[in-house]
């Protein structure tokens, strides 16, 4: 999704309200603004299953928490590894065993202490693409005390 800024003005100009004892016009808005965020939008409602209706307005809600549960639930596997878990500290671009995953195919998510691991920042996959892989390559150094969750999605 991009921002669409008022027609005329640079990159990421806000809008303004019409003010005429202050002598402001506002900002006209084009229809791209209000087009592609309902799109946006709609996409997220409908890939959850629900039928768009104007007259609920809790429907990207309801979608977000169906999505969620479906990402995080079905068929999935996982490879928790808590503090203290580990037998051993890994250094930086050691390999990391991790539940298997087809190489290239978005399967993988990884989070350390929580937080969502960027494929090519933290950790790159090892292997050919299309391939099955148990092993991913650590960007970093992982101690005993880190914790580190690795979720296969089939």
């Amino acid at each position: 999704m991009k921002y669409t800024q008022p027609p005329g003005f640079p990159e990421n100009t806000a809008y303004v309200d019409f003010s005429p004892a202050n002598g402001i016009e506002g900002s006209v808005v084009p229809a791209a603004a209000i087009e592609a965020p309902q799109r946006e939008i709609i996409k997220v409602i409908t890939e959850a299953g629900i039928v768009p209706n104007a007259g609920d307005l809790t429907q990207l809600y309801q979608a977000l928490a169906i999505l969620w549960k479906t990402f995080s639930t079905a068929n999935t596997v996982s490879h928790l590894s808590g503090p203290g878990v580990r037998s051993q500290d890994y250094a930086e671009n050691a390999l990391y065993t991790v539940p298997g995953y087809v190489v290239g195919a978005s399967q993988l998510h990884v989070f350390w202490n929580g937080l969502h691991c960027a494929k090519g920042r933290q950790y790159t996959e090892v292997g050919t693409a299309g391939a099955v892989s148990t092993q991913i390559k650590l960007l970093h150094d992982l101690s005993i005390s880190d914790a580190y969750d690795v979720y296969v999605r089939g």
